[in-house]
């Protein structure tokens, strides 16, 4: 195929540049107030407490129960292993009022970790040496042993489609599929002291070593050990990730201490002091609250947006109106001071970032060859991949593809960069680009259409578009063959890499979660939206996936791993802002600073809007590189 002078522009955002997108705002900076939720085997309560101050809100919030070990919180209701008793029951988080039915599972053998994944209830039965599944509502079994044959599991943690599971007796955590029970990896980490408490957050294992008085981390692909452990405890048990902040608590001591996830920093030892035999802990944190600011765009730079989460920089690059293709642009908006107007670097469109290496890429189809056209004063570099350095942004290499590229998506799997065109009505060409060498390694690959949005997998390569003629059609390419492939489950429109997730939105409107993992993939979850999405992230710190495109004009918020409603902030409700936005365009994710960036494109030039989380997410850790 060979390049046309007269392009055939579509609307192509490139919305998922970043895979870890995150929202930016310098707003206020605060701290979610939540409860705590203690289950005592001592008093044989469960009480409540400020997760900020450890203020007492209620001491015995439900009591009279038997030997309460695991507990697990899920929207308004509170779960609660009865050891001795072998039951599970539930209650009412604010009131502590029983739900029926009553107990919600019996006839368990020593149940002890508990934890609520979508609509499914996981109990560890510590002396069965197994691991249950059931329906979270109903209390009917759905695999009374997912797992059996384990060794005094005590804790559990479900993260995306794996289940983790804390061997007390053995000094092991185990990993295994959370739909299936097939082993993963039995022996990702050996050698511990009586771990008890588990608890995943992105990529780290978080485990209580009740023998040594230690919290452990681990790398969840590996089990390799991470820094930023915590010591000098007394008999740790249960623990609990939110935010930036971990809580312990401590069985032996009858405390409950906080520490920052990241460092292990103490923050308050005792933030709960005088409890009883302390053993499962749940953290509750209300509803997450958002500020809102808006920043002008220059014209030819509001088609796509990525972040360079290191360096704290967004880029926005290209102009969907533009049918000349010579007024294509990228600014660069500083993050901490978002001065006004960005810095034009000049010519691009549809920018990634590699934040190891801090370079970022962008395709222009204006140049010195014969696609420029009419375009005036065309730049000394051909039609092709632009490669410049975050620091400076002084061009550091260009890429010659001869086509008519208009978007980029950098994989740091393979360390590779992806470049696709849109160059007329069928077999659009992708590149496949080295990043170190800047190379081009494959290419062109027939798309077999218009070329839509790309997105890589920087979990394992792969690399996911549509094309748009005769209806959407999508499609995959294998990282190591080149081949292309069609993909069953709808438009990818966003990646959390750490955990090999795929998000996908479908013809009828359906969330699909999905199982990047496996070859071909598999859907986790299916959750009917009442609009089409228009762009999606994942911060992978505060555990959030976001959604833009209501027609109230509003960003759901909803819990990656089960596609379940959070909460539904609406951008009407800053009357300050004005005139009112609609947030239509692409969508990217700063998880270090809790911020969300989405382009309002409803009236020219676009508009960048700010999105802060109030919840101080500052997590220098939970992005990946190569």
């Amino acid at each position: 195929m060979q390049a046309k002078q007269a392009i055939m522009k579509t609307t192509v955002r490139t919305l998922w540049n970043s895979l870890l997108v995150v929202f930016l705002a310098t707003l206020l900076a605060g701290q979610a107030r939540g409860q705590i939720f203690v289950a005592n085997s001592g008093s044989a309560t469960i009480g409540e407490y400020d997760n900020n101050s450890g203020g007492t809100v209620n001491v015995s919030l439900v009591s009279g129960l038997s030997s309460p070990s695991g507990i697990a919180v899920s929207g308004s209701y509170l779960y609660v292993a009865n050891k001795t008793s072998g039951t599970i029951g539930v209650y009412n988080a604010t009131t502590g009022a029983t739900v029926n039915p009553s107990p919600l599972v019996s006839g368990l053998s020593g149940p002890d970790g508990v934890v609520v994944s979508g609509s499914y209830l996981y109990v560890a039965n510590n002396t069965g040496g197994t691991i249950g599944v059931y329906n979270a509502t109903s209390g009917a079994p759905v695999k009374p042993s997912l797992v059996s044959g384990l060794n005094g599991p005590s804790g559990i943690a479900v993260s995306g489609s794996y289940l983790y599971v804390a061997n007390k007796t053995s000094g092991t955590i185990g990993v295994y599929n959370a739909t299936s029970g097939a082993p993963v990896n039995p022996s990702l980490v050996l050698g511990l002291s009586s771990p008890t408490g588990v608890a995943v957050s992105g990529a780290t294992l978080y485990v209580a070593n009740s023998g040594t008085g230690t919290i452990g981390k681990y790398y969840t692909g590996t089990g390799a050990p991470l820094k930023g452990g915590v010591s000098g405890l007394s008999g740790p048990a249960g623990i609990a990730v939110s935010g930036a902040n971990l809580f312990v608590a401590n069985q032996s001591g009858g405390t409950i201490g906080e520490y920052n996830a990241t460092t292990g920093a103490t923050v308050k030892a005792s933030l709960v002091s005088g409890l009883s035999g302390p053993n499962g802990i749940a953290v509750g944190v209300t509803l997450p609250v958002f500020n809102l600011r808006t920043v002008p765009l220059q014209s030819n730079a509001y088609g796509s947006i990525t972040v360079n989460e290191a360096l704290n920089k967004i880029y926005t690059s290209g102009n969907p109106s533009d049918s000349s293709n010579c007024n294509e642009g990228v600014e660069v908006t500083d993050g901490a001071t978002f001065a006004t107007p960005g810095k034009d670097v000049g010519y691009g469109q549809g920018v990634s970032v590699d934040n190891k290496t801090n370079r970022y890429w962008a395709a222009t189809v204006y140049g010195n060859g014969p696609i420029s056209g009419a375009c005036p004063s065309p730049p000394p570099y051909p039609p092709g991949v632009i490669v410049r350095d975050s620091t400076t942004d002084s061009v550091v290499a260009t890429v010659n593809l001869g086509y008519c590229p208009i978007q980029t998506n950098y994989d740091f799997f393979k360390n590779r960069l992806w470049a696709s065109a849109q160059c007329g009505a069928g077999n659009d060409p992708i590149f496949a680009i080295d990043a170190t060498t800047f190379k081009i390694t494959n290419g062109p690959i027939d798309s077999g259409g218009v070329m839509g949005p790309i997105i890589a997998n920087s979990a394992n390569g792969r690399l996911y578009f549509i094309t748009t003629n005769g209806g959407v059609v999508s499609r995959r390419v294998d990282p190591t063959t080149f081949a292309v492939t069609n993909f069953a489950f709808g438009t990818v429109m966003a990646i959390n890499a750490l955990t090999n997730t795929l998000y996908t939105v479908d013809s009828a409107n359906n969330l699909q979660i999905i199982n990047g993992a496996p070859d071909p993939e598999v859907k986790l979850h299916t959750i009917p939206l009442s609009y089409t999405p228009t762009s999606m992230g994942i911060n992978t710190a505060l555990n959030h996936l976001y959604i833009a495109g209501s027609p109230a004009k509003s960003i759901e918020v909803r819990d990656p791993s089960t596609g379940v409603l959070i909460t539904t902030f609406a951008l009407s409700a800053y009357p300050g802002v004005t005139p009112g936005v609609t947030p239509n365009g692409p969508m990217a994710v700063d998880s270090i600073r809790g911020r969300i960036y989405v382009i309002d494109n409803s009236s020219l030039p676009g508009r960048l809007l700010v999105i802060e989380s109030l919840i101080n997410a500052y997590q220098p850790d939970c992005i990946l590189s190569h």
